[in-house]
């Protein structure tokens, strides 16, 4: 408790003139003559730190323009070390814990004023005492100049700390350890500069030395900020702590990685069930693991030497393993062998080894050092497996042969079926044109002389003025349209111009007839070189005669347009309407007659055929002919019309 009347001059940063004067009587009622200032923005308070001395800050958490934290930062800023204690009705624990890590002192309560003055006092008595160890320090820099010399010459860090836990010195080596100046550390409590430091092995053992009064030398990991391993050699004294450290921090990843290297080792070794062994050249003598043992068919427990590790192998391999060991050895390269081991109950088993030849620096062989497998199961597997392959291809060249006949049947049925489809398509293209001609040289005759004759039998009857005049007149434009049906019905079923011109001039009169008996625009653009086999052609014709009936019977089509192109070897047929075009089944199934003449006709002459909706609707047909990077077998795509 102060004196009563003790003068204290008081900082309030506060907004409200009733919770100041309750502030200043709680003071009072503690014993103190308080003088104060209030203060509500950042500009008042650095105006009165600058114009005033003061002994303690007394702060609100939030004013209207203003908050305790900022009022902390701009007097932490100042470099002033008053105490700075929170004063708030309305801060929660979080807030004021933040505030106090934050460098506040202490808070208090407004409901709790009691609490003001003792706070008080002893912030005033801690910063008294932080400023008496500011004098101390300035008191011993002189003295700490004289030996840096010294002890900056020493490789480890070391760190000096009085009866209070304060630095009083702080080397360059230490500086540079820990990546921080001295001067931010002399004159700081060690547990107020570094509060992680509590609770660690550093806190107990520098406690531990100065209790015992005894040196005390311990391994420890140092927490925030530095995240180190040290090593240190504490040294008390009357008057303070020396501590000598050192960074052993790589020394410590590299045992954790050695350990966590060994931890590995062992599993992969426990895991695939490996022995291991070493052979030291210099004093002759083997060395190998209990599981060694179990795999030859010894003791576990027992001692082997180089002549009983070799008595265990088979007879029959005993004489070719310490040769092919020799010759790695002579090769300079990795020792890798299999053989059998002969147990003493007559069980024989399989085994591997690898190992490795290790030379001292001059190239001298030191030791050998290797592992041991047991290869039973997979030696049995492998003689299993060769004797199933054995029988298979034994079956499979007994397969392969039946297949071959078969194939070869195969073959000639095939070759016979494409030879009847191609004489039955020759008998129909045959057949047509037999029709064809007759239609034109016979019946076609035939009509033209009916229509001469009525055209005579008209003139008579109009010139005797007879009745029957206009019938007869009717009657002979009648046979006129009749014999122009039959011509192109005869010009459908034998292309007369596909014989004289080939396919570009009768696909030409096929345009002319569709824009004549159609009433649309059918054009054809074709290129001079388009030209095939007549066996080839024929085919490409009823491509495209039965695109333009597809065109106008399902598409109700008003523009057709055919163009025959050769482009890099690949002469190419594209018939395109503007026609309404189809919707593709649900099923994704064909059905119209049409297309798989398409598909069949293609085939035939070894073409690629695609049926796909045209760029600006209604449909494509392209039948493509000739080298090209595309397969060459016909293909068909899923959106078409066909009849």
């Amino acid at each position: 408790m102060p004196l009563m009347n003790t003068p204290l001059r008081v900082l309030m940063v506060e907004d409200s003139e009733t919770d100041s004067r309750l502030v200043l009587r709680e003071l009072q009622q503690g014993g103190y003559e308080p003088q104060s200032q209030r203060v509500e923005t950042a500009a008042e308070l650095t105006a009165a730190l600058a114009t005033h001395e003061w002994d303690v800050v007394l702060c609100d958490f939030r004013l209207p323009r203003f908050t305790a934290l900022a009022a902390l930062e701009l007097i932490r800023a100042s470099g002033l070390d008053l105490p700075f204690i929170l004063v708030s009705g309305a801060v929660g624990e979080e807030q004021a814990v933040a505030l106090m890590k934050a460098g506040a002192h202490d808070f208090v309560l407004k409901d709790g004023m009691a609490r003001l003055a003792p706070a008080v006092t002893r912030e005033l008595g801690d910063a008294e005492a932080r400023r008496q160890r500011r004098q101390a320090v300035a008191e011993l820099s002189r003295t700490n100049e004289k030996l840096q010399g010294i002890l900056n010459s020493i490789t480890d860090g070391l760190a000096v700390l009085d009866r209070n836990w304060c630095f009083t010195y702080f080397s360059e080596q230490a500086a540079n350890i820990l990546g921080i100046r001295p001067e931010q550390l002399l004159g700081g409590c060690l547990w107020e500069l570094f509060p992680h430091t509590k609770g660690t092995k550093h806190f107990e053992e520098y406690h531990r030395a100065v209790e015992t009064g005894q040196p005390v030398h311990f391994e420890d990991y140092y927490p925030e900020p530095f995240n180190l391993w040290l090593e240190c050699h504490c040294y008390p004294s009357d008057e303070s702590l020396s501590v000598y450290f050192r960074d052993i921090t790589d020394r410590k990843q590299a045992e954790a990685s050695l350990r966590k290297s060994e931890n590995m080792l062992a599993l992969a070794i426990d895991a695939g069930q490996l022995g291991i062994w070493n052979w030291d050249q210099f004093t002759r003598t083997l060395v190998w693991s209990e599981r060694c043992n179990e795999m030859t068919g010894l003791p576990r427990d027992s001692d082997v030497s180089m002549e009983a590790a070799l008595a265990t192998i088979h007879p029959e391999d005993r004489a070719h393993v310490p040769a092919e060991a020799t010759r790695a050895l002579e090769n300079q390269v990795d020792i890798e062998m299999e053989f059998r081991t002969l147990w003493p109950d007559g069980t024989v088993r399989w085994l591997q080894t690898r190992g490795r030849a290790i030379d001292d620096a001059t190239g001298k062989l030191v030791r050998i050092t290797g592992i041991i497998q047991d290869v039973t199961g997979r030696r049995e597997s492998e003689d299993a497996l060769r004797r199933f392959n054995n029988q298979l291809e034994s079956l499979v060249e007994e397969r392969t042969e039946v297949i071959k006949m078969t194939m070869r049947e195969l073959q000639r049925e095939f070759a016979e079926r494409r030879r009847l489809e191609e004489e039955i398509l020759d008998i129909g293209e045959r057949a047509q044109a037999q029709i064809g001609q007759d239609l034109h040289d016979d019946l076609g005759q035939q009509l033209v002389g009916m229509s001469i004759i009525m055209g005579i039998l008209s003139s008579r009857l109009k010139v005797e003025s007879h009745p029957c005049a206009a019938d007869a007149a009717r009657l002979e434009t009648f046979l006129s349209g009749v014999i122009n049906t039959t011509r192109n019905l005869a010009r459908s079923l034998y292309p007369v111009e596909l014989e004289r011109g080939g396919l570009n001039l009768s696909l030409q009169e096929l345009a002319n007839r569709t824009e004549m008996l159609g009433g649309v625009t059918c054009r054809l653009s074709a290129d001079e070189e388009f030209k095939l086999d007549k066996a080839v052609e024929i085919h490409l014709y009823r491509i495209v005669q039965e695109s333009i009936s597809n065109a106008l019977k399902h598409g109700k089509a008003r523009n057709i347009a055919i163009d025959c192109t050769v482009r890099d070897g690949v002469s190419t047929l594209t018939v395109t309407d503007d026609g309404s075009g189809f919707v593709q089944p649900e099923d994704g199934k064909w059905s119209g007659i049409g297309l798989h003449l398409f598909q069949y006709r293609a085939r035939l002459i070894g073409a690629q055929l695609t049926v796909v909706r045209g760029t600006n609707g209604g449909c494509q047909v392209r039948c493509s002919i000739g080298e090209s990077k595309s397969s060459g077998k016909p293909s068909l795509q899923t959106e078409s019309r066909t009849s």
